[in-house]
C-alpha cells in the first residue's frame, strides 16, 4: 500500500494545532492529536540534524504501538540507520532497516508505503512473518520506519506518520537554509571587513603625505620660511586649497562608507539623508555673524556678499547689538560654543553659551523679526581642518531627546541604537527616559570618554549639560575625534533651563562625517528647504 505525502503547498500556520486538525482524519482521537501537536512544536527546540532524528523517533514511540522505530538514510548504494535511544529489549535481531524494492520506489516517489511479511521482504533478516513496517519519507533521501510484530497500520496511522515525517523534514530543511544563510552572512561579513580594511589603509596612505603637503603649503602661504612674490603666494594658496579639498574628499568617502556599514551592521535599512538644513524658512538677510571661526566666517561672509546679501562680522557682542538695532529683521548666526572677549568684561576669553548670548542680544536689541541660527564647528587638531561640533542642543525632555536622535540619525524609536551618555552635571538623577530599544552606556569622567568612544561602535553621544563652558567643549571635542573609522554625532541635553526649544546646528546632520562646505552652509541659509532637507522646524 502506498500513499502520497502532504500537498506541497501545505504549511504549518501560526496556529499549529488548527493546522494539524485540518490535516488529520476527522475520527482521530483528541489524545493522539495532542501527542502529534506536542511532537510538532517540539521540533522548534531541535537545532541539529541528530536532535531532529532523535525527536521524531521518540515521538513515534509515543504516538504508535510499535516494536521499534528507526530513521533510514540512503547514501548512494548504502543505507545508514539511526536507531532510537529506546530500543525494545525483546528484539533479539536488533533494529534492522526494512530495505526492499517497495521502500526504494516509495522514497523515489515521495510516497508512504506499508510493507507486509517482513521476513520475506528482508530475506529473513527481520524474522517477523506476520509483522509489517510503515515507511514514510522525511526528505529525498531519508525515511521514517515503524515496525510492528503483527496488526496492520490503519489509515489514521498512515496519515499521522506522514505528518510526523513531513514536520521532521520541514525542520531539517529550515536548519539547512539557516546554515546556508549563516555561511553567506559570514562570507559577506568577511568581504565587507576586507573592503573596510582596504579603504582605511588606502585613506591612511593617502592622508599621511597629504597632511605634510598641507602643512608645508601653509608654511609657504604664511611666509614662515621666507617672503614670497604675489605669484608664488597665489600658487602656494592653490596647492593648499586643492590638498585640503582632496583631504575632505577622502574624509567624505571613508565616512560615507563607514556610516552605511554601521547602518547595515545595526540592522537599519535607512541611511541618514544627505542634505539636511536646520532652518524653517529662507531668509533675505542681513546676516550678523557672531563668534564664528575666523576663516570659516570670512569665507561665509564673502559668499553671502557675492550673492548681494548684507553681512556684518561682529567682533564682539556690542557690535552684534548695533547691527541688530540697525536692521531688526537680521539673522543672527551664532557659534554654539561662543568665545568671550574683553569688551564684554570677560577678559579670560572663556567659552560661553552662544545660544544664551544670542537670545540676550535679540531681547535687548532686536524684535520678533530677529532670527537666530546656530552653528557648531571645531578646529580639528593637528590638521587644523574645521569639523562639526554638536549637532543639536535640546531641553531635557524625553520627546525632545528622542526627536533629535531620530532626526540626526535618520531612524525611528523602534530601531535598536547604542547611545553613549556623558553627564557633566554630577547629578544623581538619570537622564530623561530613553526609548526601550535604545541601549545606553553612561560615563561621567572625561578620561573615560576617549576609551568609551573607542570601544563602541556607538551610534550617537548624548552630553548632559547645565551650561556650555570649556569643559563641555572639551567633552564634545573628544567625542568628535575620529574613532573606529567614523566620527560620533553629538547631541547636547540642557538640564539647566537655558534652552526651552530644541536648537539644531546648521549642517548638524550633513557634516557629521565630513568637513563643512561653505557653499552648503550658504545654501542652507538662503535657499528654501524641502521637507526632506530639514533637521527640524527650529
Amino acid at each position: 500500500m502506498t500513499d502520497e505525502g502532504p500537498d506541497e503547498e501545505f504549511e504549518l500556520g501560526s496556529d499549529v494545532r488548527d493546522t494539524l486538525e485540518n490535516a488529520v482524519p476527522d475520527d482521530v482521537s483528541p489524545h493522539r492529536l495532542d501527542q502529534l501537536y506536542d511532537i510538532a512544536t517540539g521540533f522548534v527546540e531541535r537545532s541539529t540534524e541528530t536532535a531532529v532524528y532523535n525527536h521524531v523517533i521518540d515521538g513515534a514511540y509515543d504516538l504508535f504501538d510499535v516494536r521499534y522505530v528507526i530513521v533510514v538514510i540512503s547514501r548512494g548504494d548504502t543505507w545508514t540507520t539511526v536507531t532510537s535511544t529506546q530500543p525494545d529489549p525483546d528484539v533479539q535481531f536488533g533494529q534492522h532497516p526494512i530495505i526492499c524494492a517497495a521502500v526504494e520506489t516509495a522514497l523515489d516517489r515521495n510516497e508512504t508505503v506499508v510493507v507486509d511479511d517482513l521476513e520475506a521482504a528482508t530475506d529473513g533478516l527481520v524474522p517477523l512473518e506476520n509483522g509489517c513496517a510503515l515507511s514514510t519519507p522525511i526528505d529525498d533521501t531519508t525515511v521514517l520506519q515503524l515496525v510492528r510484530d503483527e496488526d496492520d497500520f490503519d489509515e489514521i496511522d498512515v496519515q499521522l506518520a506522514k505528518l510526523l515525517g513531513w514536520t521532521a523534514g520541514s525542520r531539517l530543511e529550515q536548519l539547512s537554509l539557516r546554515g546556508e544563510v549563516e555561511t553567506m552572512v559570514d562570507t559577506l561579513t568577511s568581504f565587507t571587513d576586507f573592503q573596510e580594511d582596504v579603504l582605511e589603509q588606502t585613506a591612511h596612505d593617502l592622508r599621511t603625505p597629504l597632511t605634510a603637503v598641507i602643512g608645508y603649503a601653509e608654511l609657504l602661504v604664511n611666509e614662515d620660511v621666507g617672503p614670497l612674490t604675489d605669484e608664488q603666494r597665489a600658487v602656494a594658496g592653490v596647492v593648499r586649497r586643492k590638498a585640503t579639498d582632496l583631504d575632505a574628499a577622502i574624509e567624505a568617502l571613508t565616512s560615507s562608507f563607514d556610516t552605511g556599514l554601521a547602518n547595515v551592521r545595526a540592522g537599519r535599512s535607512g541611511v541618514p539623508a544627505g542634505d539636511p538644513v536646520a532652518v524653517s524658512d529662507a531668509v533675505d538677510g542681513p546676516f550678523v555673524l557672531l563668534s564664528i571661526d575666523d576663516g570659516l566666517g570670512t569665507s561665509l561672509a564673502a559668499q553671502l556678499e557675492g550673492l548681494d546679501y548684507d553681512v556684518t562680522i561682529a567682533d564682539d557682542r556690542e557690535a552684534a547689538r548695533e547691527a541688530i538695532r540697525r536692521t531688526p529683521s537680521s539673522t543672527l548666526l551664532a557659534e554654539l560654543f561662543a568665545i568671550g572677549n574683553a569688551s564684554d568684561a570677560n577678559t579670560d576669553a572663556e567659552v560661553e553659551n552662544g545660544v544664551a548670548i544670542a537670545e540676550t542680544i535679540r531681547r535687548e536689541a532686536g524684535t520678533e523679526e530677529t532670527t537666530i541660527r546656530v552653528v557648531s564647528f571645531l578646529r580639528d587638531e593637528p590638521g587644523g581642518l574645521i569639523q562639526l561640533g554638536a549637532s543639536a542642543y535640546v531641553p531635557e525632555r524625553s520627546t525632545a531627546i528622542a526627536e533629535a536622535i531620530e532626526l540626526v540619525l535618520g531612524v525611528d524609536e523602534d530601531e535598536h541604537l547604542r547611545l553613549l551618555v556623558f553627564d557633566t552635571t554630577a547629578s544623581e538623577e538619570p537622564i530623561a527616559e530613553i526609548p526601550d530599544p535604545w541601549e545606553v552606556t553612561a560615563l561621567d569622567q572625561l578620561e573615560s570618554v576617549q576609551a568609551g568612544s573607542q570601544t563602541g561602535p556607538y551610534d550617537l553621544a548624548l552630553v548632559r549639560v547645565t551650561d556650555l563652558t570649556d569643559r563641555e567643549l572639551e567633552v564634545v571635542r573628544t567625542l568628535r575625534q575620529r574613532q573606529r573609522g567614523r566620527r560620533l554625532p553629538v547631541v547636547l541635553v540642557d538640564s539647566g533651563s537655558v534652552v526651552t526649544d530644541s536648537q539644531y546646528a546648521l549642517g548638524g546632520k550633513l557634516f557629521i562625517q565630513r568637513p563643512p562646505s561653505v557653499s552648503d552652509l550658504v545654501s542652507m541659509l538662503v535657499s528654501a528647504p524641502t521637507d526632506d532637507d530639514r533637521l527640524s522646524d527650529s
